[in-house]
């Protein structure tokens, strides 16, 4: 035999192998480690076959009701034991007197063999609960959380268990890990999978413990407001009477359940920088047309706009006879015609946000041709090209230097802020085409980050002007992206009313939809799913490119949070 806190070589085979073990752990770790164990056991609640949780009444209101109770108590005793003992021995002596009383009652003299099962594994939760209180004089009673005739299986289990403890876990680190983990036998799995779904028939907020037994299968973290909160929750006679007991426990759940933030909780996109907005299908799309109304209109304004034009044109019909067999001046050309779209045919026309960047390309090439020399790959422009742009370039200069619209995004005078943390151009775009692919957002959105891409130096400098506008652009990007799932998740709650632990999208629903790659606006781009799991799949970048910003950063997690609750897949 194995010495007193060890695991014998071949593991568990009997209860004596388990209750030997535990003599040598410390209480909290023996509490969570027997909840874990009657955890497991509550699958044996489907073992017996045929039963109707709809006609046996007493088995979930006096058994499978208390059972869950009392392993949530024992779980949050191990975890908390300051926090709830009372509330846990509470617990755990109500538990212990029902199921003492309930193993002759009606619910098993009428087939005593088929509800064996049953009550052995409320048995066992009820040991479970009491573990976490005075109740026992030593560790070694502790034992009597296995009351079932242990199997194979649930000696592998919690064989598993003492492994991790062994391994260094503490009590909280062994509560957070997958209820199975090295895996659940198909029949255990099959057994859990059936009992959820007689208990979600039955209509009585059973979802309250079917999420909370699916969070432990997954080894999610506790949450200490919410579990401590459903275990404090007085023990009266309604605790007899499944309907109202789940009903009180989602209010509870409610109260503590992420919320998605308000729209006016996000901070404004920045001005001078490219601004964005949805297109009709809920895409983010660029916003060509932003603060061009508090462009500069008296006459002098609209001469220089006028002059920038003319001179404009005059590039382009210089330039036309001389595009053939020219990759260079066809590039060149291409440039000339984008500024031109962004320069409009008068001054409400004028596309803002894309003039900038257009009108800094065509900066560089002048910038360009003056230092091109006999060693340079390309030849210089022709002499009248030449001329022409560096009198565009003065016309173009003065045009936007006299608006003090246009002049805050030439320079990106943006704040401090926008010298902080700024973003690389390979890293931004690769963040925006990942939103295009996921359906977020639209091409012409990326297009226009690209072309501020294009006109920044590959490695940020806070004292680059185009570095602070591409940071600052994307920055907008991510404020439009956040704004949009703002308004979708409230929009969500309020229209799909469906009683979940802390979720805001009924499971079935939205887990069909995206396996069939179908369901409307469910899974269509632009649609909260599609943000969803974009957001959740770029939530490291969103973090550390915000960590700068204490508003953004808050609202962001809070938003990450709410996602969270969602039941989609989890990146990986």
């Amino acid at each position: 035999m194995a010495k007193v806190g060890e695991i014998p070589p071949g593991g568990f085979k009997t209860k004596d192998d388990v209750g030997n073990w535990l003599i040598g752990q410390q209480r909290d770790v023996i509490t969570v480690f027997t909840a874990r164990a009657a955890l497991r056991l509550t699958t044996h609640f489907a073992l017996q076959h045929p039963f109707a949780l709809s006609v046996e009444r007493d088995l979930t209101n006096d058994i499978i009701l208390p059972s869950f109770r009392a392993i949530s108590a024992a779980l949050c005793a191990g975890v908390w034991p300051d926090r709830i003992a009372a509330a846990a021995a509470d617990i755990a002596a109500t538990f212990t007197a029902v199921t003492d009383t309930d193993y002759d009652s009606s619910v098993f003299t009428d087939a005593i063999d088929t509800y064996t099962a049953h009550a052995d594994t409320a048995y066992a939760a009820a040991y479970a609960a009491s573990t976490a209180t005075d109740a026992y004089e030593n560790e070694a009673d502790a034992i009597e959380a296995y009351t079932v005739n242990m199997d194979t299986a649930d000696a592998a289990y919690a064989a598993a268990d003492a492994r991790a403890v062994a391994g260094g876990l503490d009590a909280k680190r062994l509560a957070e890990l997958p209820l199975w983990i090295d895996g659940i036998l198909l029949g255990d799995e099959l057994n859990w999978a059936d009992l959820k779904a007689q208990l979600l028939a039955l209509k009585e907020d059973w979802q309250v413990w079917t999420n909370w037994f699916d969070a432990r299968v997954k080894g999610e973290p506790l949450h200490q407001e919410l579990e401590t909160a459903r275990v404090r929750e007085p023990t009266t006679s309604d605790w007899r009477h499944a309907a109202i007991a789940n009903a009180k426990l989602q209010t509870i759940i409610e109260r503590f359940a992420p919320k998605p933030p308000k729209e006016q909780d996000v901070e404004p996109q920045v001005q001078g920088a490219l601004q964005f907005r949805l297109d009709q299908s809920g895409k983010i799309d660029i916003d060509p047309f932003a603060n061009v109304s508090d462009l500069a209109t008296h006459p002098d304004a609209i001469d220089r706009h006028s002059e920038c034009t003319r001179r404009t044109k005059e590039l382009q019909e210089q330039i036309a006879p001389l595009l053939a067999g020219s990759n260079s001046l066809n590039n060149f050309s291409d440039e000339i015609d984008l500024f031109q779209q962004a320069l409009g045919d008068s001054i409400p026309a004028i596309r803002p946000g894309l003039l900038i960047p257009r009108g800094d390309a065509l900066r560089i090439e002048n910038t360009a041709n003056d230092q091109r020399g006999p060693d340079t790959d390309l030849a210089p422009l022709p002499e009248a090209i030449a001329l022409s742009l560096k009198k565009w370039v003065s016309t173009y200069n003065l045009m936007v230097g006299l608006d003090p619209v246009l002049e805050k995004a030439d320079t990106a005078q943006l704040g401090p802020d926008a010298r902080r943390n700024l973003i690389a151009p390979a890293e931004g775009l690769k963040f925006a085409k990942a939103a295009k692919e996921f359906g977020v957002a639209t091409e012409d959105a990326v297009a226009a980050l690209a072309e501020e891409a294009k006109v920044s130096p590959p490695t940020p400098d806070p004292k680059n002007r185009n570095s602070r506008r591409f940071s600052e652009s994307i920055k907008n990007f991510v404020r439009s992206l956040v704004a949009n799932t703002a308004i979708k998740s409230g929009k969500w709650v309020k229209e799909n009313s469906v009683k979940t632990a802390g979720t805001a999208l009924a499971a079935a629903a939205v887990t069909g939809a995206i396996a069939a790659g179908t369901g409307g606006a469910l899974g269509a781009p632009g649609s909260l799913i599609a943000i969803a799991i974009y957001m959740l799949s770029q939530e490291e970048w969103l973090l550390d490119k915000f960590s700068d910003n204490p508003a953004m950063l808050s609202v962001i997690k809070q938003t990450l949070d709410f996602l969270k609750t969602l039941p989609l897949p989890r990146p990986k």
